[in-house]
């Protein structure tokens, strides 16, 4: 499907060489060496001239001036060789830089020609305006507001077009490098490290997936195929290229250099666990044999992240199913898992279902990620839903869930060569526009939809977090996570918005801002402690976002999650407490393990927040329900679902005969997939979510 095409190398000689007979100007005569100037130049060569400053030249006057960074084998040589083709007054205007061994200065067109044919020097570089805020088309990033927190930290430049689109982010900034993501899935194609989206930023010709098993049982795959990175389904090279991919093969020189396809965490480790096999099934002994080896290697490789756009339907208890048991293993162990929600939200009339939640992300600690649409635009204030994600909540245990919801619908990522989703859906199939590599007719990237596209996201982001503030753990992550998420749309009431987003629509910006503010003990904090420390990074702007120009709101009305109280202290900065089911924000005692924000103080189950007064042991915080012996525990705001039988009983799905086909479906057709036949539970069903006990 995909070919390679010629040599980088190759190809930046034919430019030049057209370059040579395009832009030339004979009226402009070559300057004479002079004694003391660099003996043949060093490397026998013409330096390469980027392709968006040959397009600058070509449009532009032979006395113009154009700012440039040339570069050299050092800053020193860089200088010396534009002294001696261009004149040494020129020279002492320059600005040194070192990190690139280059010089940077305002040049004549006739100067920059000149350049081009000396020896000693290796590109020269139009020196491109840099814009704070978004950088470049990536409509993920931009709409999730990445685009504002990823950078080029911890990277040591080389010579190429990523290397200065690299420069043109923060390098305060993270890319979640050294963060290892464990992808449980179909396989991660890379054809021997040649796809270039998954190599290493400081080290081109190094692959930035560390491992590879497969552990399909059914299928034995080679070492060589393995080597290749094995993915016939499809799958998981798109999953993959969403959590880290660099998005290097879809570098645009059309506008400068976009970046069109790159994932969150551009720079993170990925591990290929393969449990999918090439039909697009697995057993769930297979995702446990690669839980457990991810749980026994999570040091070696500093597995940080586990994905699993992956499910089985829920016939038990979480407490009791396996797979549900290994995952929450991986957590305990300080793994933060990220879950797809599934693909069974609507009956076939359209009609919402819920009860769709798949096991595992019906487990109450793991991150459970549906799906949202964006509308193909980065704003975000006509981002709506998934109809398909599945809705909460959880058979048997009643867990609700999803815990928030990302972009899912038609993303770009990463595409392997010849895989079956591909095949199937043709119309999937993406090429990147006016890109640096020559695709010919194939392909390098497809456009997919489901929770399997929104909960990579959410992992990337996780990574990002991470490498913001290592201390993080599973628990804090979703905390966090859920705490700045945006909620979105109307509903006619709380439990249909939680049942089907959460907390709301993923933040990245809000998140990782966050993460930078707390502590780096955050994660081991003891209960009582405000683990937000550095006000500095959290900025003015507590409470809100600004994504894609809009202004975007918090999930601030979360009094808490998962071990962790939310309020504003006294001067009204955020505060986020270790509460341990005990405590709340502001140091105040609550009594019976309730908690509630804002600094009200709560005692025998009695509450006044924010002018509501509740009893026996129910607290309403901003609108949020916590109800007494209903708490799913470390989980959500809001549990008591039999409160709101009426609104979801007789539309909860049953799960123990699961239509096939519904999830490629939805991944190669997005909305447009039509969902199988459903068969329904009721009251007195051994499925029906079940109360859990008083505490």
């Amino acid at each position: 499907m995909r070919h390679r095409s010629t040599s980088p190398e190759r190809v930046a000689v034919v430019a030049l060489l057209l370059y040579g007979v395009i832009f030339f100007v004979p009226s402009v005569p070559a300057r004479q060496s002079k004694p003391g100037d660099p003996p043949g130049g060093g490397n026998g060569r013409s330096a390469r001239v980027s392709p968006d400053l040959k397009r600058k030249l070509g449009a532009s006057g032979p006395y113009d001036t154009i700012p440039v960074i040339v570069q050299a084998s050092t800053a020193d040589v860089a200088a010396k060789v534009v002294g001696a083709v261009v004149g040494t007054d020129q020279v002492a205007t320059a600005k040194r830089l070192d990190v690139v061994k280059a010089v940077a200065l305002n040049l004549s067109v006739g100067d920059i020609q000149r350049l081009a044919l000396a020896q000693g020097l290796t590109n020269i570089e139009l020196d491109r305006p840099v814009s704070g805020q978004v950088y470049d088309s990536n409509h993920l990033r931009a709409t999730t507001g990445a685009n504002q927190v990823v950078g080029s930290r911890n990277f040591s430049p080389y010579i190429g077009p990523f290397t200065w689109y690299l420069l043109g982010m923060s390098p305060s900034n993270v890319n979640g490098t050294g963060v290892g993501v464990a992808v449980l899935d179909s396989g991660i194609y890379e054809k021997g490290g040649d796809y270039e989206d998954f190599k290493n930023l400081n080290d081109p010709k190094k692959s930035r997936v560390v491992y590879r098993q497969n552990f399909v049982a059914s299928e034995r795959v080679s070492s060589t195929q393995l080597k290749d990175g094995y993915d016939p389904y499809g799958h998981g090279t798109f999953v993959a290229g969403l959590i880290a991919g660099s998005g290097r093969e879809s570098l645009s020189v059309a506008n400068g250099y976009n970046n069109e396809y790159s994932g969150l965490a551009f720079n993170a480790n990925l591990l290929d666990l393969r449990v999918i096999g090439a039909n697009g099934q697995g057993l769930t002994s297979d995702v446990i044999g690669a839980v457990n080896w991810m749980v026994a290697n999570r040091t070696r490789y500093n597995i940080r992240v586990a994905n699993l756009s992956l499910g089985a339907p829920v016939v038990e208890s979480y407490t009791i199913d396996p797979l549900c048991q290994a995952v929450q293993a991986a957590i305990n162990a300080g793994i933060v898992v990220v879950a797809s929600a599934g693909n069974y939200g609507k009956a076939t009339d359209g009609t919402p279902l819920y009860g769709g939640i798949l096991a595992p992300a019906n487990l109450p600690d793991v991150i459970t990620v549906g799906a949202a649409k964006t509308q193909g635009t980065n704003r975000r204030s006509d981002d709506t839903i998934a109809t398909y994600t599945s809705r909460g909540p959880s058979l048997v245990d009643g867990v609700v869930k999803p815990d928030l919801v990302a972009p899912g619908d038609h993303l770009i990522a990463p595409c392997a060569d010849d895989n079956s989703l591909s095949l199937t859906y043709p119309q999937v199939n993406v090429m990147p526009v006016d890109g640096f590599h020559g695709h010919d007719s194939s392909t390098s990237y497809v456009q997919m939809s489901g929770t399997s596209a929104a909960a990579p996201v959410v992992a990337g982001t996780v990574a990002l977090m991470i490498d913001a503030n290592p201390s993080l753990t599973p628990r804090l992550a979703k905390a966090v996570l859920r705490f700045t998420a945006q909620p979105i749309g109307s509903y006619p009431s709380l439990w249909d918005r939680m049942l089907e987003q959460g907390a709301g629509l993923l933040n990245v910006e809000g998140a990782v801002r966050v993460t930078r503010s707390l502590s780096s003990t955050a994660g081991t904090a003891a209960p009582g402690t405000n683990v937000v420390t550095n006000l500095s990074a959290l900025g003015s702007s507590f409470g809100t976002s600004t994504i894609a120009g809009e202004t975007v709101p918090w999930q601030t009305s979360l009094a808490y999650s998962d071990g962790y109280g939310f309020s504003a202290g006294p001067s009204g900065n955020l505060q986020i407490v270790a509460a341990n089911g005990l405590l709340t924000a502001n140091g105040f005692i609550i009594a019976n393990g309730f908690i509630v924000a804002n600094g009200f103080i709560v005692a025998n189950g009695f509450i006044v927040a924010n002018g509501f007064i509740v009893a026996n042991g129910f607290i309403v915080a901003n609108g949020f329900i916590v109800a007494n012996g209903w708490v799913s525990d470390d989980n959500v705001t809001v549990t008591n679902v039999f409160a709101s039988v009426p609104t979801w009983g007789s539309r909860l799905m049953n799960q123990t005969i699961l239509p096939s086909g519904v999830e490629a479906n939805v991944d190669g057709m997005g909305e447009d997939a039509s969902p199988g036949l459903i068969t329904f539970v009721q009251q007195g069903d051994p499925l029906f979510p079940q109360p859990v006990p008083a505490q």
